[in-house]
């Protein structure tokens, strides 16, 4: 989604730091943002009948070069939450970046070798810190869907397992202490195997997410029909009672497959957000809205 040639976001926000100063740096991140999601994007997908957005952020939205809150942490969030509310679209709240990197990998906004979230105290502490003060600002807000706690936080895109379980459980804990109603997600995030049964951290009022992409199948109906039933084999087989929640997946530019994918979610009553709403660039099979033009 961003046009830049940096290699993740820390390294695009450091250079124009370096380049024009912090507060420069700023005002053209700023000015991008503006333009990049406007109220016309909310009127579209409400047009389209959409009733979630996942909306991913980091760290580096919320706060400062010092690790403080910005002054205006809140402005654009509550903006796009506000915006969604009066079209009657609930809003999943995605960590899609935590300090240190949740995974090593591009999209987290840092790459590292994914150890430096888990294996750094400072780092998980500023994560809880931050979460807490998401709950608390948010608690309350009838527009929140969900706390999606980490995005795809398997080290260096492999599966989730007892680390991230753990953390998983102090993210909630300090989440419950502040905000009691809010779901809270926890991601696999590729098969349903790679989650505990909730009762063992004695978690309430959480949805278990997935990822889908059938990456062997990329022009293939058929493949993807077979990479999609095995999905369904596998959380019928491990869903524990906790609602299933696919936060990502694409069937590339196969119209078929979509249409086996979007009719199978449904069956199966899981909840789904597409990868994704736009983008920029040529990669356009991530892109809904190219989709639909191509059709």
């Amino acid at each position: 989604m961003n046009p830049t040639n940096a290699q993740d976001q820390k390294t695009m926000m450091n250079t124009f730091k370096d380049r024009f100063g912090a507060a420069a740096r700023d005002e053209l991140i700023s000015v991008y943002e503006d333009h990049y999601w406007t109220t016309q994007d909310f009127d579209n997908i409400s047009a389209m009948g959409m009733t979630v957005v996942r909306l991913p952020f980091t760290y580096m939205n919320l706060v400062d070069d010092s690790g403080n809150l910005k002054a205006d942490a809140w402005s654009r969030l509550d903006w796009f939450v506000e915006n969604s509310r009066q079209r009657g679209i609930y809003v999943i709240l995605d960590m899609h970046g935590a300090f240190g990197s949740q995974n090593g990998m591009d999209h987290s906004g840092e790459i590292n070798d994914g150890n430096q979230l888990y294996g750094n105290p400072n780092n998980r502490q500023k994560t809880l810190w931050l979460w807490e003060k998401i709950a608390e600002h948010f608690k309350g807000n009838p527009a929140i869907a969900a706390y999606d706690i980490l995005n795809e936080p398997g080290i260096k895109a492999a599966a989730t397992g007892r680390t991230q379980w753990d953390f998983y459980n102090d993210i909630y804990n300090r989440i419950r202490a502040v905000d009691g109603d809010h779901i809270i997600m926890m991601e696999s995030c590729w098969d349903a195997g790679n989650l505990p049964h909730p009762q063992e951290y004695g978690w309430t009022n959480v949805v278990y997410e997935y990822h889908y992409y059938p990456w062997d199948s990329v022009t293939s109906a058929p493949g993807q029909a077979a990479y999609i039933s095995s999905k369904v084999t596998d959380i019928r087989s491990h869903n524990y009672g906790v609602p299933t929640f696919v936060g990502e997946f694409t069937s590339f530019d196969v119209e078929d497959a979509w249409k086996n994918t979007l009719s199978t979610f449904n069956r199966e009553g899981w909840h789904w957000t597409t990868w994704t709403y736009k983008v920029t660039g040529s990669n356009n099979s991530w892109e809904f809205t190219i989709l639909i033009q191509k059709r």
